[in-house]
């Protein structure tokens, strides 16, 4: 949210990405329906992502849930494949940084993205170490549930589960415990929109905004900056910033 009023990037979305709606429970769009952020590229093409939003994912086939967070994903990336492939739609898994499965996850998704081609990940996953044993043992529990959701052949499988890791981007949540990295990023994104640029009101804004999510939420709302700009009217701590309209983007539906 504090991504979407000051109009910084959003990880997962892109760098280059100005992310312009939210929405939330968004399963009329995509099985991986926590969030899905929408933006505006530099070309004015449009871009989202699909964030799936776990504290602690176990990542394998014998625990249900597992399975059903692989299967949404894995649905988005075979039923968007054109607008996934050419990264029109990305995929994200948000997190808390302790979570070793996650780790272990992302490690194989920054791999399979470097490697450009199943063939070429497989060349990797088999040079003298260049893969963990614990990291190659996720992957064998990812292919595994993957297999499970698929009526296809293992090699297939496998094929499947590198489309997906490449397109996967892992979001850390450092927003609970002694670890509020996240939190105090955000009030220092905030202070452009304050009247005189000041922490205490920044951190004022970022309370109204956890309690607006917790209106939006619920609801499956979609939010854009008109809306947002709506809701907060009148509170002494906001101060908007000029910002284009959704008709001057030439926004779709999503």
């Amino acid at each position: 949210m504090s991504h979407l009023l000051t109009g910084t990037p959003v990880p997962g979305l892109g760098d280059a990405v100005t992310p312009v709606r939210i929405r939330f429970q968004a399963r009329s769009v995509s099985r991986v329906d926590d969030i899905v952020v929408v933006g505006t590229a530099p070309n004015k093409t449009e871009v989202a992502v699909s964030i799936g939003v776990r504290r602690q994912p176990k990542l394998v086939p014998s625990e249900a849930d597992s399975v059903k967070l692989i299967g949404d994903f894995l649905h988005v990336a075979r039923a968007k494949r054109t607008l996934v492939d050419s990264g029109r739609w990305k995929l994200a898994l948000a997190v808390v940084p302790s979570c070793i499965p996650a780790q272990q996850l992302k490690a194989l998704a920054e791999a399979a993205a470097a490697a450009g081609s199943w063939t070429e990940f497989q060349d990797r996953l088999r040079r003298p170490g260049g893969v963990q044993a614990a990291v190659r043992n996720r992957l064998t529990q990812v292919e595994a549930i993957v297999a499970s959701l698929i009526s296809e052949p293992s090699t297939q499988a496998s094929r499947e589960t590198w489309r997906l890791l490449s397109a996967l981007h892992l979001i850390e949540m450092r927003l609970e415990g002694a670890d509020c990295t996240d939190r105090t990023y955000s009030v220092e994104r905030l202070r452009a929109v304050t009247p005189q640029r000041g922490n205490d009101a920044a951190h004022t804004l970022f309370a109204h905004l956890a309690e607006r999510v917790g209106v939006y939420a619920p609801s499956g709302a979609v939010v854009d900056i008109s809306r947002l700009h709506a809701d907060l009217q009148g509170l002494g701590c906001f101060a908007p910033a000029h910002l284009p309209s959704l008709a001057d983007a030439g926004l779709g539906s999503v």
